[in-house]
């Protein structure tokens, strides 16, 4: 088994990295701003609005609260990745950030700046989509400004409508059930999303895998055919070859039935020979590995070559041959391929037609293809064992079988490269009548 790749995704590889730049710049900048904005609503209300003794202590205000800005800014910057997953500095800041603000609203005047509060339960909805946080802020909020207008009555003396401002504080406090309830949608949201990509990721891992598992399959696949075909051949050639050489010597020292026993000797090493380079061009075809070299030729020459060859196995089983295809217009197929079609087809008849038999070969043509039929005079193909013929290793269960050799997986090759050619493999049989084969060849 081999390793799962790791696969990284944007939403959670950059994840980390922009939650720290939100933290320690964003947020930074704006609480920055946010002060500027409200010291300088301090200054105007100071200089205008309040009488002249309340102007006292504004500059020590602006320091201390430039101070906060920056030292929180360098202490989130030097800090926030070192804590990360044991305190979050950032959420730390923003709870020291209502108080904070609620100094200045406090220096600015209670009764005026009540709205801003609003604002900052927005941002800490923005800030904090957890829902347990938002909920946190929600009673945080409200309480710093209640306690900011109980300063200012106590403290400042001011002069407080209690109903009022409480109605306020129920603003705030609806508003943070408020965002709260969005911010749990937004939870939910976010884990079923997290989820589905940890899903996505397992998926991928586990193709992953299977892609490198078939890879490997295949790659032993290959090297065992391979070694077959070449520890199979390599014998079969040699016993092919003796076995001819003594056919063709006609020693006298053999009698009939050597020579009996000799052609069958070749001709079951021939029959084997074929079943191997037909497993091999039948799982190259599989694979997509087979490349065929498409021209436009004489179909009637691959024809006679095949015939040539199986003349031998013609001649023992006393059978007759009617070839009534001469020259043919050109067609594209690759010729060393159709010559293999045609042999087995022919190889086909020979093997289930009986005795002194005949096999007829036909040919017909019309402006886009031409038809060539090869048939026997065999037990015929019941009609629902048909659409199986042409399947891989498939065979016709019918008795008169058992007497011939093959595998099945001859015709499944003709129809593949057949179709591969961009031609037609088609079959017409009974049970009695024999079986005709036609393979139907684009015209050129």
């Amino acid at each position: 088994m081999t390793e799962p790749i790791e696969v990284e995704f944007e939403l959670e590889s950059r994840q980390p990295k922009r939650e720290q730049h939100f933290h320690t710049h964003t947020i930074p900048r704006l609480r920055l701003l946010g002060l500027t904005m409200l010291l300088l609503l301090a200054v105007v209300n100071q200089l205008w609005l309040a009488p002249p003794e309340q102007g006292s202590g504004i500059g020590t205000l602006t320091v201390a609260l430039y101070a906060y800005a920056f030292g929180s800014w360098w202490s989130l910057r030097r800090w926030f990745e070192p804590l990360q997953g044991k305190v979050n500095l950032g959420l730390v800041y923003l709870i020291v950030d209502v108080p904070i603000w609620s100094v200045l609203v406090y220096v600015c005047g209670a009764d005026q700046c009540w709205f801003s509060y609003i604002l900052l339960a927005r941002v800490a909805d923005q800030v904090a989509t957890n829902t347990g946080r938002v909920l946190f802020f929600a009673h945080w909020i409200p309480l710093n400004y209640l306690g900011l207008v109980w300063a200012a009555q106590t403290l400042g003396h001011h002069i407080v409508d209690w109903p009022g401002e409480l109605c306020k504080a129920l603003v705030m406090y609806i508003f943070g059930l408020y965002a709260s309830t969005t911010a749990r949608t937004a939870s939910q949201l976010r884990t079923r999303t997290v989820l589905a990509v940890r899903a996505a990721r397992q998926a991928l891992r586990d193709l992953e895998v299977a892609r490198r598992d078939a890879e490997e399959a295949s790659r032993i696949k290959g090297q065992f055919l391979s070694l077959m075909d070449h520890e199979l051949k390599t014998p079969l050639n040699a016993i092919l070859g003796f076995s001819e050489l003594l056919i063709q010597s006609g020693d006298k020292n053999l009698g009939d039935k050597q020579f009996r026993y000799l052609h069958n000797v070749h001709a079951s090493s021939l029959r084997l020979g074929n079943l191997v380079s037909g497993i091999m061009d039948l799982v190259q075809l599989k694979s997509g590995e087979l490349k065929l070299q498409i021209k436009a030729i004489d179909p009637s020459r691959s024809l006679e070559r095949a015939i040539q060859a199986l003349s031998d196995s013609i001649r023992s089983r006393g059978l007759s041959l009617n070839n009534e295809v001469t020259q043919q217009p050109l067609c594209l197929a690759d010729p060393a391929r159709l010559q293999q079609i045609f042999f087995q087809l022919l190889d086909n008849a020979v093997k289930f037609s009986p005795p002194q038999g005949v096999i007829q070969i036909s040919a017909e043509r019309n402006e886009k293809w031409i038809c060539i039929s090869i048939r026997d005079q065999g037990p015929g193909i019941p009609p629902e064992q048909q659409r199986d013929l042409f399947n891989g290793w498939g065979r016709v269960d019918f008795a008169y079988r058992r007497l011939q050799e093959g595998a099945g997986i001859g015709l499944a090759l003709a129809s593949e490269l057949t179709a591969l050619q961009g031609g037609l493999l088609a079959v017409e049989s009974a049970p009695g009548r024999g079986a005709t084969f036609t393979i139907s060849l684009a015209v050129s």
